[in-house]
């Protein structure tokens, strides 16, 4: 049979079906005590990164739950409840039960999607500034794709694309939503992360706090074999950590690359915009 062929039948094969198979008995070796992983963040902190990771078929051999990918965003909070843009918000019926599900939300809004009894999660935020840089770049190279002249006027350089970019990221709630995770403590099944660590030196570690979390037991050379084959080099072609291309969805992979872009009008306009968020979250000016 060839490629074409069996790609085309693994297609027509139901979810469902595809799901008992890979989480059954026969190809998983641990199953995790949580029912579902909900892997929460927002746009711009490595959640297309996780998620290939832990869509790999490891994951789920030492886990028995699968990735689901629901990333509409949920940034609505309380003081701000047009904010919701999900087609599918508030999800009225509960997920798919042994799948870890992703989704771009703030505390407000994950706190209402319908969870089994035994659930974990795990929320990565990013320093925003970086996340402003980052997203600059990637709407510019997306911009190509689409026919929008103002769209592409406003990000053709950094003047008009990084401030514009800040007013963007606030009216879309982007900032609420991590302020709003911020505030959370004393909740045993949610465990806050960053960004910076996930790729820093002490990633292993990081990962494995991560995993001890979610109940997934994958053995530490497996592990270090799997963030080996999604490190930054492995995805970006070859090239290392500093080694800029802004065609690539892998840009530069560093982190405080803010501070090559932010001149003291874009660091005026963004405490402006969003207040002490910066130092909310633990980063430093």
């Amino acid at each position: 049979m060839n490629n074409g062929i069996l790609s085309t039948f693994k297609q027509r094969i139901p979810f469902s079906i595809k799901h008992g198979i890979k989480t059954s008995p026969l190809f998983v070796a641990y199953r995790s005590s949580a029912k579902n992983v909900y892997h929460c963040s927002v746009c711009r902190t490595g959640s297309q990164w996780i998620r290939r990771i832990f869509s790999d078929r490891r994951v789920c051999r030492y886990s028995g739950v699968l990735y689901e990918m629901y990333f509409q965003r949920i940034f609505s909070t309380t003081e701000q409840p047009e904010l919701t843009v999900s087609c599918e918000f508030p999800y009225p019926q509960p997920f798919r039960q042994r799948m870890i599900v992703g989704l771009y939300a703030s505390y407000d809004g994950y706190a209402r999607v319908p969870k089994p009894r035994q659930y974990k999660t795990f929320f990565v935020t990013r320093d925003p500034r970086d996340i402003v840089v980052s997203h600059y770049f990637a709407s510019r190279r997306d911009a190509a794709h689409i026919e929008n002249r103002e769209y592409d006027q406003k990000l053709a350089e950094p003047e008009s694309g990084i401030p514009w970019m800040i007013d963007r990221l606030n009216e879309m709630g982007l900032f609420a939503a991590q302020r709003s995770w911020a505030l959370v403590s004393n909740e045993p099944d949610v465990l806050l992360l960053r960004f910076e660590d996930l790729i820093g030196d002490q990633q292993f570690d990081w990962f494995k706090r991560r995993l001890a979390h979610c109940d997934i037991a994958i053995p530490s050379a497996v592990l270090k074999e799997l963030l080996e084959d999604y490190s930054f080099y492995a995805l970006a072609g070859g090239r290392r950590p500093g080694e800029e291309d802004t065609n690539s969805c892998y840009r530069k992979g560093i982190v405080g690359d803010w501070e090559n872009h932010f001149t003291p009008a874009y660091i005026e306009k963004f405490k402006k915009t969003t207040g002490d968020l910066a130092a909310c979250l633990g980063y430093k000016w």
